[in-house]
């Protein structure tokens, strides 16, 4: 028997074995059943970031498969906005579009669609913010900074971003906060979509369900490609001599992007369910490099198998809610550049890794009057194995992290919660066994074990109807990962010297939830400031990078959100964000200077309608002046963009959208020599053919 005949059998054995332990637990009342119904409504919301708004959209579908808890539950002070993907006018899914309506979000691209890009929070450096898929961390002890490309977009219904405190149901909280990704849920209808975009770009989606007795069965399929030929202004890495300045076709900028997510969900009573799915993810793209020299062959490759279980079980009386879960990831991401066209050395890297996970999560919702307690406990084991064919170097062994943690927080709520006090600690210990190669290929191993403590505390009062008055505190530490101490696909160095991320972090501010005739008022604004020690930044070293610490960075700022609609069909928001990052080390040149890559100033303005059987959208998302270096020597001029789109039912079933981006057709960049596409056309058709009920 092979190694992926073993995996099967464990994945078997433990699908069994839970199933029959869970057979034994006492039965529920059936008045369970009306929590259910409310906890999944609550978990369906949308655009606006007051968590418990009543929000219309054009179509909510709630399922017995997946009842995923509402943000207010898990972050009862927290300030969190929710998105949704599926916004009337959508053509194509852009994770990155979607995420910068939100404020104090950061999104830097390197590139178009399916390009490497990340997403950071307040300011912080991108590997501070987790990102996760159904609550299911992407991050690992090799890799915590995530690209969205290493996401399927296309299986992608909405967005939770919360802000400041990282809620402790999603394992070791990132100091920044957290990014959920939450696929689309079962349908007991067959949904088909497809999307054809500028520049040879595709996407399409088929997901269906259907349900037996105690038993349902979903799987959603999808894909999302382009060839990435986009246009755009080449200085020639020249900037200041314009005699040699083109416009260029951007090449070897293909990617394809394929997904499956399948799930069995057995409910044998009504207050217990018992879950596994499989999400399977590929990605592969060419890997052009800078704008001003292309690489023509420079490609990368990546494939993630991750196999969940779950166990849910509501509380009632002395019993507690219970979640039990266990997950099993493989993760395989080759990296090929035989000619060196990146400037970097030969590359022809093969890396694996993999991990497993497990946890409990009890929680008493009525301890006592006003009074709830929740605690959890996990482990996470971790190995990673780099390899390079093209060198002369003996490959290293595998790195091996293992991670135990224990988590406790408790809620007092006031009587008709006109008040909460929230507070939380969490424990972790890390040890790492890591093996690399140093000089000359020379074998180097270093063991350590850190311990680390994270303190949450959050307040919440309702001063009149409608009106909240929010504050949250926390002190967060983040480990390097295997990437930053060994160096990464080359064009990161390893830095074995490299320290823990220290982070304190604390905000204030209101939610105002009003009624407006037919529609309702939203708006939150919230102020931040956070104090980072050690901050690990990536520094130009060579044709590469390598990542140091920061010995002091201050960063603060305000947010806004104002939602109002919907008045006559139109509903209108705005998400503002203005910050100060500065890095405030006590020596060096970069001491005062502004921390590169964050605007002092973002806004997101975004007018949507609805009549009948059309709808739309028009969006102007506007970026401040940046800077690109430590030094504040280069610099990035500010950018604005709009982009519409209408959409057309025709009838019951079917449904037809179109949509531009960049309108203006701006030639902008992120990155300095990674150029964003210019003007970008997408049609889409969708249909929904009902089963019988």
């Amino acid at each position: 028997m092979g190694a992926r005949d073993a995996v099967i059998v464990i994945r078997v054995w433990i699908v069994v074995a839970v199933v029959s332990v869970a057979a034994t637990l006492p039965p529920r009342p059936a008045r369970a059943r009306g929590a259910l119904a409310a906890a999944a409504r609550d978990s369906i919301a949308g655009r606006p970031s007051l968590t418990d708004s009543v929000i219309v959209l054009p179509e909510v579908r709630v399922d017995r498969e997946r009842l995923a808890p509402s943000p207010r539950a898990i972050a009862p002070t927290t300030f969190v906005t929710q998105l949704t993907t599926r916004e009337s006018g959508r053509a194509l899914v852009s994770l990155g579009e979607t995420l910068a309506q939100a404020a104090g979000v950061r999104v830097l691209q390197y590139g178009g669609l399916g390009a490497f890009s990340t997403v950071s929070v307040r300011g912080a450096p991108a590997s501070q913010t987790a990102l996760l898929v159904d609550g299911e961390p992407l991050e690992s002890a090799a890799h915590s900074l995530v690209s969205l490309s290493d996401v399927p977009a296309a299986a992608i219904e909405r967005i939770e971003v919360y802000r400041g405190l990282s809620p402790l149901a999603f394992g070791m909280p990132a100091p920044a906060g957290a990014v959920n990704l939450v696929t689309l849920p079962a349908s007991r209808a067959l949904d088909a979509r497809v999307a054809r975009g500028s520049f040879g770009t595709w996407e399409g989606w088929v997901r269906g369900g259907a349900t037996r007795g105690e038993f349902a069965v979903s799987v959603n399929a999808g894909y999302q490609g382009s060839r990435g030929d986009f246009k755009f202004f080449d200085d020639n890495g020249t900037p200041y001599n314009r005699a040699d300045d083109s416009t260029t076709t951007r090449i070897n900028n293909r990617f394809d992007a394929t997904h499956a997510i399948g799930s069995v969900t057995w409910s044998p009573r009504p207050a217990l369910r018992v879950r596994a799915r499989e999400d399977w993810f590929r990605d592969a793209q060419g890997v052009p490099g800078l704008g001003a020299i292309q690489a023509r062959t420079a490609r990368h490759t990546l494939e993630r198998s991750v196999s969940r279980l779950e166990i849910d079980r509501d509380a009632d009386h002395a019993w507690p809610e219970l979640h039990a879960h266990g997950s099993m990831r493989r993760e395989r991401a080759r990296f090929r550049d035989l000619a060196g066209e990146l400037g970097l050395g030969r590359w022809q890297t093969d890396d694996r890794f993999a991990g497993e996970r497990a946890g409990l999560e009890l929680g008493w919702p009525r301890l006592w009057p006003g009074v709830s307690v929740r605690g959890s406990a996990d482990a996470a084991d971790d190995r990673a194995r780099p390899t390079n064919a093209a060198d002369a170097y003996a490959d290293p062994p595998a790195s091996r992290r293992d991670a135990r943690g224990a988590a406790l927080a408790m809620e007092l709520s006031a009587p008709r919660d006109r008040a909460t006090l929230y507070a939380a600690r969490r424990w972790d210990r890390v040890r790492d066994r890591l093996l690399g190669l140093g000089t000359a290929g020379l074998l180097r191993r270093v063991q350590v074990t850190r311990e680390t403590n994270v303190r949450q505390l959050g307040a919440r009062v309702s001063v009149m109807r409608g009106l909240d008055l929010r504050a949250n505190w926390t002190d967060a530490v983040r480990v390097p990962d295997f990437s930053e101490l060994f160096g990464d696909v080359g064009n990161v160095y390893g830095n074995l010297l490299l320290r823990p991320e220290h982070t304190r972090t604390w905000d204030a501010g209101t939610a105002l939830l009003r009624a407006l005739g037919p529609g309702n008022l939203r708006a939150e604004w919230a102020h931040f400031r956070t104090d980072a020690r050690d901050l690990i930044e990536f520094l130009p070293a060579g044709p590469g990078v390598k990542p140091a610490n920061l010995d002091h960075a201050r960063i603060q700022g305000d947010e806004l959100e104002v939602t109002a609609g919907p008045f006559l069909g139109f509903t209108g928001s705005a998400a503002y964000t203005r910050q100060s990052a500065i890095d405030a080390s006590p020596y060096g040149p970069w001491r005062g200077k502004r921390i590169p890559a964050l605007p002092a100033t973002q806004l997101e303005a975004r007018l949507e309608w609805a009549r009948h059987t059309l709808g739309g959208y028009a969006e102007l998302s506007y970026l401040g002046p940046n800077d690109l270096d430590r030094y504040n020597t280069m610099h990035v001029s500010g950018r604005a963009l709009g982009g519409a789109g209408v959409t057309w039912a025709l009838g019951e079933v079917v449904r037809v959208t179109f949509e531009g981006r960049n309108l203006g057709d701006v030639r902008a960049t992120d990155v300095a020599g990674f150029p964003l596409p210019g003007r970008t056309l997408s049609v889409a058709f969708e249909s929904r053919f009902r089963a019988h009920p």
